[in-house]
């Protein structure tokens, strides 16, 4: 009887499948946004809009929105505005929720830590280091310190209100910046164009919205350090925590009476 010679399976290929579309270097899956950089434009000027009804309001109550009294409850509403609008209208926009604004990565402890890390490092590199230059040349050139950092300065050392300020500038600052700058502006941007071009211009727009020239140059850099955490942990809790520890850095350097 004659028997078939039994064919040899073919070697198998020691090579990986070529990585799918949209997946960072670094491994992970990109979640694809599903908003624009247009959508964050509208969404900033839709926010101009609600802080003027804001600052109407305000001056109603307050009379002068620059008080120690006004500044925390002024901030709280300028921070909080923007957190409700960003989540309201990715949530409009995209089809996966608002969780694409967290970046394409499930968020966990390690990015907590992480955050912590970054944070300090953000202040040592940049208030610190960065932030002493500059005022050594705003001396130079003899620019005073911004009015409405003297009150906050003033603001965040009186005992009835300071509670309530350093919440708006410790907790609502960070979470509304990075909500917006990084996971709606940044996202929409990369989901464009490469990734240091649209780190850079989200890292502008975050510098000019802080409007005082000393503060844009300290801010934009800042910027270009959050998006790069953003980027690198693929998860926005680790820059939200690192801008948290930040502005609480500069918040207690205030209150010893450091010079910033």
């Amino acid at each position: 009887m004659d028997v078939e010679p039994r064919s040899e399976p073919a070697p198998e290929q020691d090579q990986a499948p070529p990585p799918p579309p949209n997946v960072p270097d670094d491994g992970r899956a990109a979640a694809p946004v599903g908003w624009e950089w247009w959508d964050a434009v509208l969404l900033f000027i839709a926010w101009q809009v609600v802080l003027g009804i804001i600052l109407v309001a305000g001056a109603a109550i307050f009379g002068d929105l620059e008080t120690e009294e006004a500044l925390g409850p002024a901030l709280a509403a300028q921070n909080g505005s923007l957190v409700v609008l960003t989540l309201v209208w990715v949530a409009a926009r995209s089809r996966r929720g608002i969780g694409t604004l967290l970046g394409p990565r499930r968020p966990t402890l390690a990015d907590v830590g992480a955050g912590i890390g970054h944070g300090v490092a953000g202040v040592v590199g940049i208030t610190v280091g960065l932030g002493s230059l500059l005022q050594l040349l705003a001396g130079l050139f003899d620019r005073e310190l911004p009015h409405v950092q003297e009150t906050l300065q003033d603001s965040t050392r009186a005992s009835g209100i300071a509670s309530f300020t350093i919440l708006a500038i410790v907790v609502l600052a960070p979470l509304a910046e990075e909500l917006f700058f990084r996971g709606m502006l940044f996202q929409a941007l990369h989901k464009r164009m490469p990734l240091w071009p649209a780190i850079g211009l989200s890292s502008i727009a975050f510098g000019i919205s802080h409007v005082e020239p000393v503060v844009v140059v300290l801010t934009f850099a800042f910027g270009l350090y959050l998006a790069w955490v953003f980027r690198r942990r693929g998860s926005l809790v680790a820059p939200i925590v690192a801008h948290m520890i930040f502005n609480l850095a500069g918040v207690i350097l205030i209150r010893l009476d450091v010079p910033l």
